[in-house]
Formats: structure tokens, C-alpha cells, sequence
């Protein structure tokens, strides 16, 4: 049988909207493998990096263009592994986008504090699913499915090459001197 585990956390950050050479991460993470949530400017993003490739049909199946999905050394791994990193941009979720055109009707906003889940198999048979926590009304709230990679009979094998993740969170700045507000990431739970 198949392993489904989570990750959930709270966050509230602030990123450069001018450049995208700043941006903040937060997910979970090993040597081989990465889900994360992206910030880059005013750009949301959910990554994926793995040294496992998705293949073309099931990037092409899911709406996502095979050059979406592109062997890079990702900023802040314990070691120099090159991975296949998948970029799916906030229009292309297959879930609520968190910006007021969704099912929730919810506009997100990175300065509140906002809790974050992702759930992941380490099998082919299972993708990874990503949601946040948003007020649906006065003194409630609920978790909202963003954005869901279908897997689903598209692997051969595994889907990661480790299962065994733990939680991470990036700032990364490469160009400090046009900065003209406050980068930062403050991590709950």
C-alpha cells in the first residue's frame, strides 16, 4: 500500500514586487526532492523539483506545457543535484487561485498570517495536493484546494525518489540594492 503524508504550517511574508531576482519559498524538501509554494515579485507559483522527470503526456494531460518542467540546481540544497524542476504559475492551478475569481471568493494576502498544506505519496500512483486555510465566513474557516498534480497511471515508478521530507523556507535575494521595502518570512507552528 501506498504512504500519504502532509505537511502543514503557517506563514506570513512579504517579497520585492519590483524583481523577480528576490523571492521567498516554503514547503518541504530533501537531497531529491521538492514541493513548495513560491513567491517571485507579485507572482504565486507552486513548485515541484525532483531528480524523478514528469513525463510529457502527464505534464501535456494535466494543461501544463512540457517546457514548464526544466533541469535546473535549485537555490538552498544540502548538495549540488541537478532536479527537474516543474513551475506551475497561479492561471494554471486546477483549484481555487486564492484571488477572488474561486469558489472561496477569497483574495490572499501574504502579510496575514496564512496556514499552508501540502500532501504528497512517495508512489506513482499519487500526485500531491497543495491548500490554505482562508476564512469562509464570520469566525469560521476551512481549507481550500489550490492546486493538485495528477499523477494518476502517468509513472512507471515512484514519483520521488525520498519520501522522507522535511519542512523548508527560503529568502532568497540576489539583488539588494534596489530593494525598497522589507523582505521577509515568519514561519508558525
Amino acid at each position: 500500500p501506498g504512504r500519504i503524508s502532509g505537511f502543514t504550517f503557517g506563514m506570513r511574508l512579504q517579497a520585492d514586487p519590483t524583481t523577480s531576482a528576490n523571492f521567498v519559498e516554503w514547503g518541504c524538501s530533501n537531497s531529491t526532492d521538492e514541493y513548495m509554494f513560491q513567491l517571485v515579485g507579485t507572482r504565486l507559483n507552486i513548485i515541484r523539483r525532483s531528480v524523478v522527470d514528469l513525463p510529457n503526456s502527464l505534464l501535456e494531460r494535466q494543461g501544463i506545457e512540457p517546457s514548464s518542467q526544466q533541469l535546473k540546481y535549485p537555490v538552498g540544497l544540502a548538495n549540488e543535484n541537478e532536479l527537474f524542476e516543474t513551475v506551475i504559475e497561479r492561471r494554471y492551478w486546477n483549484g481555487d487561485r486564492l484571488d477572488g475569481t474561486g469558489p472561496s471568493g477569497y483574495i490572499l494576502s501574504f502579510e496575514d498570517v496564512t496556514m499552508y498544506k501540502i500532501e504528497f505519496s512517495w508512489y506513482g500512483a499519487i500526485g500531491a495536493k497543495f491548500y490554505a486555510y482562508v476564512p469562509a465566513g464570520n469566525g469560521e474557516a476551512r481549507w481550500v484546494l489550490l492546486h493538485t498534480f495528477i499523477i494518476e497511471n502517468g509513472m512507471d515508478g515512484p514519483v520521488m525518489k525520498n519520501p522522507d521530507m522535511k519542512f523548508k523556507y527560503l529568502l532568497y535575494s540576489i539583488n539588494t540594492a534596489r530593494i525598497q521595502q522589507p523582505l521577509y518570512i515568519y514561519k508558525y507552528g
